[in-house]
C-alpha cells in the first residue's frame, strides 16, 4: 500500500470541496436556467397564439369587406 502525505491528503480534500462548490454553483445555474426557459416558451406560445387570432380576424374583416 502506498504512504500518502498529509499534504496530499490535505490537497485531495481541497480539490473535493472544490469541486462540490462547482457542482453546487452549476446546479443552481442549471436551475436558473430551466426556469427561464419555461417562461420564454409560455411567452412565445402566447404570441402565437395572439399573432394567430390577429391575422384570423384580419382575414375574416377582409373577407366580409369584400363580399359587401
Amino acid at each position: 500500500m502506498t504512504d500518502i502525505s498529509e499534504k496530499e491528503i490535505g490537497r485531495l480534500i481541497e480539490k473535493v470541496e472544490s469541486t462540490e462548490r462547482m457542482m453546487h454553483e452549476m446546479t443552481t445555474r442549471m436551475t436558473s436556467l430551466e426556469a427561464q426557459l419555461h417562461t420564454q416558451r409560455g411567452l412565445g406560445i402566447g404570441i402565437l397564439v395572439a399573432i394567430t387570432t390577429i391575422t384570423a380576424s384580419g382575414a375574416s374583416l377582409i373577407t366580409k369587406w369584400l363580399n359587401g
